[in-house]
């Protein structure tokens, strides 16, 4: 028992720094930091060739998906401020009283470039604050530096499905990622440098083909279906986890460790 807790100690101590400055740096240098709602770009998906309306959302379900994203956006933003100021390093956090929409033209749509040897069947973009947008919300809150998270969608032609014991198929999906970052108020970037994002969600499913149960096309999953994928108990895994399922991701690096991170994710209210 002794040798598993101090196992447990080291662990803890041993999380991955995200930050692009050194710790000491960051406790001096930052106190508060404004915590901002998740964003949702109405045009976060990306293009893709499909248009069968059993693929392609239409324009009622998208108002309806992003209603749903941003209800659970923000749980995630009272988790966030959570660990922000209970976490490693116990900042002050000042909350954002506007609509971020508002914004929407301070915000550069930028293409993420592939992995290494990775081949893509279509472009991937996220929407990122402009420098300007972040010096003045710092410069109006009075904050040292500025949380920002937000998500992007990912069209793959290949993707792979289990929809039954022994059965795996690869069809096309779109993925739905989430990028986590923080900037000084000066505007640079500084923490998450690579931009390492989560999986939160897959908008399709694999359904048999009506004249032969043995085969399988990719259709839309209902908005409820959604939702449900994006339940608490659904999102902390993947919310926690780094890149390609290895490891912790950049949002453990802001608690004491994978376990504190779990404990203050079930300690946050979702309502």
């Amino acid at each position: 028992m002794k040798l598993k807790y101090l196992f447990f100690i080291f662990f803890q101590a041993c999380s991955a720094h995200y930050f692009m400055i050194p710790k000491e740096q960051v406790q001096t240098e930052i106190k508060k930091i404004l915590v901002l709602p998740l964003y949702v770009n109405p045009d976060f998906l990306p293009a893709h060739p499909i248009k069968d309306p059993t693929f392609q959302f239409d324009s009622k379900e998208m108002v309806q998906y992003i209603e749903t994203l941003n209800r659970r956006g923000a749980f995630l933003t009272k988790f966030i401020d959570k660990i922000l100021r209970e976490g490693e390093y116990r900042f002050v956090t000042v909350p954002f009283s506007e609509d971020l929409n508002q914004s929407a033209q301070k915000f550069d749509k930028v293409e993420i470039p592939p992995i290494k040897n990775e081949k893509r069947d279509s472009k991937i973009f996220v929407f990122r604050p402009k420098k300007d947008l972040i010096q003045s919300l710092a410069k109006k809150y009075q904050v040292d530096a500025v949380f920002f998270h937000t998500i992007y969608g990912s069209f793959d032609n290949s993707t792979y499905f289990r929809p039954r014991r022994r059965i795996y198929v690869f069809l096309p999906a779109i993925d739905v990622f989430y990028e986590p970052t923080i900037y000084k108020a000066s505007g640079e970037l500084i923490f998450n440098e690579q931009y390492l994002s989560s999986f939160l969600s897959r908008l399709h499913k694999a359904a048999p083909i009506p004249e032969d149960s043995n085969r399988f096309v990719s259709i839309k999953r209902a908005i409820p279906e959604i939702a449900e994928s994006l339940s608490k108990s659904d999102l902390m895994y993947p919310m926690f986890t780094g890149y390609g399922g290895k490891g912790d991701g950049p949002i453990v690096s802001l608690c004491t460790g994978r376990f504190s991170c779990e404990m203050s994710y079930f300690g946050t209210e979702d309502n």
